[in-house]
């Protein structure tokens, strides 16, 4: 039997996917739902400090994806066909997932305050797009890394500005694929469990593994609806 020399796209990808979904689930479930809905000290026979631990917990385990979305961003980008499908595709998941993400969120069908990560990663690839195109002169780069953390931060895309950073940064160290995973790791050292994925990223195998893309697209606009549905079908109605 073969042992596994590293780790494809698609364990990756499963990686980030199941880590997300942790995360979210937490802001439907504890965040937007239990929390936000408690009438007492007492829900489910639990205080609302238990929720605010588990709900924290589930998170901390979220924060893995990002670095991991970010990796394989680059990643994509510099193998894509056509970058112009890709941000294509990007955009439209980003279009179609904003109300679900709404919904987790804030509990709106509008919340003008927050945008889902899918605009983040259409500014970053944008911005990737036109360093390749200037050569990856860095005094380009700068002023168009800037331009895109200005248009994340006035959107108030998810991860802001620094996601669009972190995108562009790993970008230009892409050459060196260990420094690449290593600081797109440690960037987010405030968010102490985002660095578990350097790990991961570092044993990635430059492979693609088996895997549907319109399925990876797809899930992220699918398991914010269901997530949703879940909270305000069967746990919400149980605290009134």
């Amino acid at each position: 039997m073969d042992i596994p020399k590293g780790i494809s796209a698609s364990f990756l990808k499963w990686v980030a996917v199941v880590t997300m979904t942790i995360d979210h689930a937490a802001a439907a479930f504890f965040d937007t739902g239990i929390l936000s809905h408690m009438n007492g000290d007492i829900a489910f026979g639990y205080g609302a400090e238990t929720f605010r631990n588990v709900s924290t917990a589930c998170h901390m385990i979220g924060r893995i994806a990002f670095p991991i979305y970010v990796f394989l961003l680059v990643e994509g980008f510099t193998h894509t066909r056509s970058v112009r499908k890709y941000g294509i595709r990007l955009l439209l998941m980003a279009i179609m997932s904003e109300i679900p993400f709404n919904l987790v969120l804030a509990g709106n069908l509008f919340y003008p305050d927050h945008q889902n990560v899918y605009f983040t990663l259409f500014i970053g690839l944008v911005c990737m797009y036109w360093i390749s195109r200037f050569g990856d002169n860095r005094a380009y780069a700068l002023v168009i890394m800037g331009g895109g953390m200005l248009i994340a931060y006035l959107l108030k895309t998810d991860y802001s500005y620094f996601g669009v950073f972190a995108i562009c940064l790993m970008y230009l160290l892409r050459h060196d694929s260990k420094e690449e995973a290593i600081v797109g790791g440690l960037m987010f050292f405030w968010e102490v469990t985002a660095v578990l994925a350097i790990p991961l990223m570092l044993c990635y195998d430059k492979t693609r593994g088996r895997q549907n893309k319109w399925f990876f697209y797809l899930y992220y606009p699918i398991h914010l609806t269901v997530v949703y549905l879940i909270a305000v079908l069967f746990i919400i109605p149980k605290l009134a």
